[in-house]
């Protein structure tokens, strides 16, 4: 079913635009601390190797668990199926059961409505342009979770404003003339 296919490479594109967005936040964040930390250090040479060794393995480390961990889960036709009903509730289940009638592998009872029904999964899919229409608008728990991380954010860009126009060293209790 194309639909199917069509839905899950956005999905999968999905994933690897949201792990390459933390994979830059992750790095972002490790030349900060490496940055804190060879002012710290007053750069020694031996700051400078360790920050360049915790910086390769961070990035590689981030890519691995963001990028490369996430892409390599097969998902499977049902579960693409699954995913666009539940984003669109209008097609009421016809999808996971023309996915199921289509891959239950043994001859069906009436071969002619188990290709009609996923002709009619696969037109109702089509007139709403359901695989763009489900990654446009958000479900409840992406608006909740959006939300939450849009004030963790505010206030670690906050914090880090604070921290940025202090200095280093005002963290660490000497005094700055």
């Amino acid at each position: 079913m194309a639909i199917i296919g069509e839905v899950r490479s956005r999905w999968r594109m999905k994933l690897a635009v949201r792990g390459a967005v933390r994979v830059v936040g992750v790095v972002v964040g490790l030349i900060l601390v490496a940055a804190y930390g060879l002012e710290w250090a007053r750069y020694s040479p031996a700051s400078i190797i360790g920050a360049r060794a915790v910086l390769a393995i961070g990035v590689v480390a981030s890519i691995g668990w963001f990028l490369v961990r996430p892409l390599r889960h097969k998902v499977t036709d049902e579960q693409v199926a699954l995913y666009l009903e539940e984003n669109e509730p209008s097609l009421e289940a016809i999808l996971v059961s023309a996915v199921e009638a289509h891959r239950s592998g043994r001859e069906p009872e009436s071969p002619v409505l188990v290709r009609r029904m996923i002709e009619q999964a696969i037109e109702k899919c089509y007139s709403m342009d359901a695989s763009r229409k489900v990654e446009q608008a958000p479900s409840p728990l992406e608006r909740r979770v959006r939300r939450r991380q849009r004030g963790g954010h505010s206030g670690a860009a906050a914090g880090s404003g604070i921290r940025a126009q202090r200095g280093p060293r005002a963290a660490a209790g000497v005094a700055q003339r």
